[in-house]
């Protein structure tokens, strides 16, 4: 794994904010063909606290906005990448995460896929998801 590697999300995002260019990426990085959004979701929990990890999560945050859909096959990592924090003392960050597990939750009860979503994450993420952000 490269260095810096772990910011991918925000420093894509960051370089060119709502470019359509950005969603490809985003699905390329989350891609179940290849690994680097699964092997790169664990090295975003460990970019270590800070404005850097927050710079990271809002990142993702904003791409997964952008296209949900990208992270569905990486969805327990994804689950435990957020569950990794102790505590988000930024409150816009805290907000953005928020409102993206809501909007998962909102598209996959919709679908009926909600149950089998929360069955694969281990009990303690979701315990964490749930006391942090309220699914």
């Amino acid at each position: 794994m490269r260095p810096g590697v772990a910011a991918l999300p925000g420093s894509e995002y960051a370089a060119a904010p709502g470019c359509a260019a950005v969603c490809g990426a985003l699905a390329a990085w989350f891609s179940l063909r290849g690994t680097r959004g699964r092997q790169c979701l664990p090295e975003l929990r460990k970019s270590g606290a800070g404005p850097a990890q927050e710079h990271a999560f809002l990142g993702l945050a904003a791409l997964l906005r952008l296209n949900p859909e990208a992270a569905l096959d990486a969805w327990t990592a994804l689950c435990e990448a957020l569950a990794s924090w102790r505590h988000i003392r930024c409150e816009g960050l805290l907000n953005e995460l928020t409102q993206l597990l809501h909007l998962y939750k909102a598209n996959l009860v919709s679908a009926g896929r909600w149950e089998r979503a929360v069955a694969s994450l281990p009990p303690i993420v979701y315990e964490k998801l749930s006391r942090m952000f309220g699914i």
